[in-house]
């Protein structure tokens, strides 16, 4: 099961604003595959401070990307970014409690009729509004980068 968009990230701005997003939406970002319950922020801060290496992340709902961690470069660390594996996906968004399609990636969370969209019909509009706000947020960042780097405006997964 692969991903269609290698670059996505949890561990930078954009990818905090998803997890706000997803919390608004009633979504705990507790991964309930380990004992105890593992809380998938706790799970970073450990890979961060080194008491996780990143063959251990899966466990925990999490799983590095190809990309070397800037920030974690500048402090003297050999990190990469992380982004959140496909079973905790499935975990947080259930699609057959839903009713949507099955995850195999971001990418069947954030489609047209996808988890996000099945969830957000259940919400309060206050939620809804919190989600919409931070969803914003990711894609005004993922455009500025992409800006940056290609001189044009577009999507970037």
């Amino acid at each position: 099961e692969g991903w269609a968009e290698p670059k996505r990230s949890l561990t930078n701005r954009k990818g905090e604003a998803e997890l706000q997003a997803f919390e608004a939406l009633g979504v705990d970002l507790v991964y309930p595959n380990t004992a105890p319950p593992s809380r998938i922020r706790d799970t970073v801060r450990k890979y961060w401070s080194g008491a996780l290496r990143g063959e251990q992340l899966p466990r925990y709902g999490l799983e590095e990307t190809a990309y070397e961690d800037m920030d974690a470069s500048r402090c003297g660390k050999d990190l990469k970014h992380l982004r959140l594996s496909v079973p905790a996906l499935r975990a947080w968004f259930e699609p057959e409690r839903l009713g949507c399609r099955q995850i195999h990636g971001y990418a069947d969370v954030f489609a047209e009729d996808g988890a996000l969209v099945h969830l957000a019909r259940t919400a309060r509009l206050g939620a809804i509004r919190k989600a919409r706000l931070k969803l914003g947020e990711s894609l005004q960042l993922r455009n500025s980068d992409l800006r940056n780097q290609t001189g044009s405006v577009g999507f970037d997964g």
